[in-house]
């Protein structure tokens, strides 16, 4: 038996180097960061919580907007860090954190392909309506589903970055193409990967949760989920949602179509699709204004 074989390692994929790149000018700031160790610990308090994100005002600004926004739909008017997280709770204001610091953080990536409050509209969209769909399926961590909308594709943000020209051609390949693939499919013909293996691997990179991973790894291929695969079913369901909540459309013939495994792992069924939309559409200018300020 060849023993140089046996003791070779595998080659790292082809976008390593990108989202190794990448990871040296994009990263979770030190706040986000003990915010997200701190709800894994099982005794963490409301004033363990105010401690940390005392130390980063704007972000806490963020937060105070948006538990006071109608995503949440309180009645009586939040404005303590403390109060905030024992009404809406710890793992939710975790969420919250990764949300606002994933957006923060990627702001230091410039491109000349797309619209990058375009870019995060339709992503906010995502969140939104993944959260409504969870609610609907009494899913009891709709905000990591609202997170993980937030987060699906921020693989495109690195490539859009780094490989301009290769988007420019991949853009031109799928709309020069009569078939109805998926964007992710000319990534593949162009680079040999896609969106979705460069945002997991720098979320695996920022030690992110498993099920946020997971969802955008295969937020276009649920059926190959193997560990989330309810959660990611949502997330492809609200993908293509939120392409009809920005085209101001109800009909499912406007956008690619769902994946029938998805809806079969989500147990949705039948929805009132003009329903989850107009709901999205309410809660989505005053999140869009608190997450992408200034």
């Amino acid at each position: 038996m060849d023993n140089k074989q046996i003791n070779e390692e595998p080659l790292p994929p082809a976008y390593a180097s990108l989202v190794s790149e990448t990871g040296k000018l994009v990263s979770l700031p030190t706040v986000c960061i003990k915010v997200m160790e701190l709800i894994n610990q099982p005794h963490t308090t409301a004033h363990d919580l105010e401690n940390i994100l005392c130390q980063d005002p704007p972000i806490t600004a963020r937060l105070l907007q948006m538990a006071n926004s109608p995503y949440y739909g309180l009645r009586n008017k939040i404005d303590t860090v403390s109060r905030a997280v024992s009404v809406i709770g710890t793992r939710r204001i975790g969420n919250m954190v990764l949300a606002v610091s994933t957006i923060n953080s990627f702001s230091q990536l410039h491109n000349g392909i797309i619209s990058i409050e375009n870019f995060w509209s339709h992503s906010i969209y995502c969140g939104l309506i993944a959260n409504i769909l969870g609610s609907q399926c009494k899913h009891k961590q709709g905000e990591s589903l609202f997170v993980a909308g937030i987060l699906h594709d921020i693989g495109q943000l690195i490539i859009f970055s780094k490989k301009p020209e290769k988007t420019k051609e991949t853009l031109q390949m799928m709309q020069e193409d009569s078939a109805d693939n998926e964007y992710c499919h000319y990534e593949q013909a162009v680079f040999g990967f896609d969106h979705m293996q460069v945002g997991a691997a720098l979320a695996e990179k920022w030690g992110l949760p498993s099920n946020l991973i997971e969802c955008i790894e295969f937020h276009h291929h649920p059926e190959k989920a193997k560990h989330f695969p309810f959660e990611v079913s949502l997330i492809h369901i609200a993908n293509s949602l939120a392409n009809l909540a920005e085209l101001n459309s109800t009909h499912l013939d406007d956008v690619p179509p769902i994946n029938k495994t998805a809806w079969e792992l989500s147990g949705l069924g039948k929805i009132d699709i003009e329903s989850v939309i107009n709901l999205a559409q309410e809660q989505f200018a005053e999140t869009q204004s608190v997450l992408l300020a200034a």
